[in-house]
């Protein structure tokens, strides 16, 4: 049996996209309740942290298609593999910096990782044919989940 032979089990890989789809929800909805502090502790305007989220949804809306078109160009998995580094580097650059400007591109990273989401859904689809429509309504959960997680987690 070689390397390319062996799969991973459905579930076990419907597991691994929902924790990465909640960490990425989490991550979308945690600042909301955190922007009056985050404009105390930078020292900055309502306009400055207006920043935070527009940043996030604007490099989001560009990530998700263009991260989904380089999955079906070079696979899924590779791509869903980068994607999590992008999101990873984006949060560990968030939690070290005092800096607007550098948390502002931390969180372009983060919403750049929009991809997780099609990319997700995509190795569901093409992996679990059993278990296709049950794993596509968990991951869509997962995201709900991860999103009032941020909303309600502590600040």
């Amino acid at each position: 049996m070689t390397a390319s032979d062996r799969r991973v089990s459905p579930t076990i890989t419907l597991a691994v996209l929902s924790l990465g789809a909640i960490a990425y929800g989490v991550l979308s909805a945690v600042v909301i309740p955190a922007l009056p502090r985050l404009q105390r502790d930078l020292h900055t305007s309502e306009n400055g942290v207006a920043w935070l989220l527009t940043a996030y949804l604007l490099a989001a809306s560009v990530g998700t298609s263009i991260l989904g078109r380089l999955g079906d160009m070079f696979g899924k998995k590779r791509m869903l593999v980068w994607t999590l580094g992008i999101l990873a580097a984006g949060t560990l650059m968030a939690a070290v910096t005092d800096s607007l400007a550098l948390l502002i591109i931390a969180r372009v990273f983060q919403g750049a990782a929009g991809g997780i989401f099609p990319l997700s859904f995509a190795i569901i689809r093409d992996d679990s044919h059993a278990r296709r429509w049950p794993g596509i309504g968990i991951l869509s959960a997962t995201i709900g989940v991860g999103g009032g997680l941020g909303t309600v987690g502590p600040v």
